[in-house]
């Protein structure tokens, strides 16, 4: 079957009151091994691939991701690929088109500032769109909600607000030179806007999507163009 998302595993866990398993591969061996036990226990499996396996393949990503993937698409049960404990951003930007869904980007050796700056973003600084669309959209009244990188890669939400943190979470889909910076700016309007409308209450039911919601919008200059996009990145 195709390759799924790690969200989607992890949120069904979730839902379940479930695990996930999720086991290193190096070779190809360890792979058909692991899928091959899931299946034997009919249960979706993660596969990583951590920084080590890389520099163990002379430090190509390619070829190791894409021979997981083929395990992947015979598979009979969900399996999802997962980038394990990346320190170096050249990797983490190959990861980009792999298939593979999650990243677990590691600063842990870095110091305080060192490691809020690598956690910044590889192309685009969430900070600086948020100064672009907050003067060009809200007045410059909009005040500035957490912002973050989700350090993984999805293949359908690409943007997400937390009310109570007041927390803009942004997909590291994104985070790369072929995205243009109007759809990052897209996606950072529209988690505002969720930050200004909130959640309309109806019979004990939470609307976030709101007709005033989509007007507003709407009136994003290059909304059809960021809506296509995003459709294609959603794709593949």
């Amino acid at each position: 079957m195709p390759l799924v998302a790690t969200r989607e595993l992890v949120d069904r866990a979730v839902a379940h009151h479930l695990a996930v398993g999720a086991f290193n591969i190096i070779t190809l061996e360890h792979a058909e091994a692991v899928v091959e036990g899931a299946e034997r226990v009919d249960t979706p499996v993660i596969l990583q691939i951590s920084e080590n396996a890389v520099r163990f393949h002379h430090g190509r990503l390619g070829p190791v991701a894409a021979a997981a993937a083929a395990i992947a698409e015979i598979a009979t049960v969900p399996v999802a690929l997962h980038l394990d404990h990346v320190e170096d951003d050249d990797l983490l930007r190959s990861a980009a088109g792999l298939g593979i869904s999650s990243v677990m980007y590691d600063a842990s050796k870095l110091d305080y500032d060192k490691n809020v700056e690598a956690t910044r973003g590889a192309f685009y600084d969430l900070a600086q769109s948020f100064d672009r669309v907050n003067t060009r959209y809200f007045g410059g009244t909009m005040e500035r909600p957490r912002l973050t990188w989700s350090r993984s890669f999805t293949g359908r939400k690409f943007g997400h607000y937390d009310h109570l943190k007041d927390l803009v979470m942004v997909s590291s889909t994104l985070d790369q030179a072929r995205v243009p910076e109007f759809v990052v700016d897209y996606l950072m309007f529209h988690e505002l806007l969720h930050k200004k409308h909130g959640v309309r209450w109806v019979n004990g039911r939470g609307y976030a999507h709101t007709r005033d919601f989509y007007a507003e919008e709407r009136q994003f200059p290059q909304y059809d163009e960021a809506d296509a996009w995003l459709t294609k990145l959603a794709r593949g």
